[in-house]
């Protein structure tokens, strides 16, 4: 399969630029100015969220560099929201984080499973979930 046609390299890149009905195409897949208002407005108060004090979401991943001191940190204030010792490490957890990609999730998780005071629950198809010992 290597030497399939399949495979192989090919040198004429201008073969694959999309013309103008491709583009009109790409367009309409787009998401709509109601659904992108809507994930500002949540983004938006989510931001507005704190920790304790006057210490926001937006000014914590402002301020801190840490992509994994972020998210436990943004974990632990969900948590104390709901009075729990554990935090479902969802979609809103890490994009509070500011941790968007897959792969830097799977990084973070991986740091954060070293720590002994944190522990992390693998659910297979679910997000992890982050226990505060």
């Amino acid at each position: 399969m290597p030497n399939s046609p399949e495979t192989e390299p090919i040198e004429n890149f201008e073969a694959f630029s999309l013309n103008a009905s491709d583009l009109e195409a790409l367009g309409a897949a787009k998401l709509s100015a109601k659904s992108i208002a809507r994930e500002d407005a949540q983004r938006n108060k989510r931001d507005s969220y704190f920790v304790k004090g006057p210490l926001t979401f937006k000014f914590i991943s402002q301020a801190i560099p840490d992509p994994a001191s972020r998210v436990v940190l943004m974990a632990k204030a969900f948590a104390d929201m709901t009075n729990s010792k554990e935090c479902v490490l969802g979609k809103k957890v890490w994009e509070s984080a500011g941790v968007i990609s897959p792969d830097q999730r799977r990084r973070i998780l991986v740091r954060l499973r070293n720590l002994p005071i944190l522990r992390i629950m693998d659910r297979r198809g679910r997000p992890s979930v982050i226990f505060f010992d």
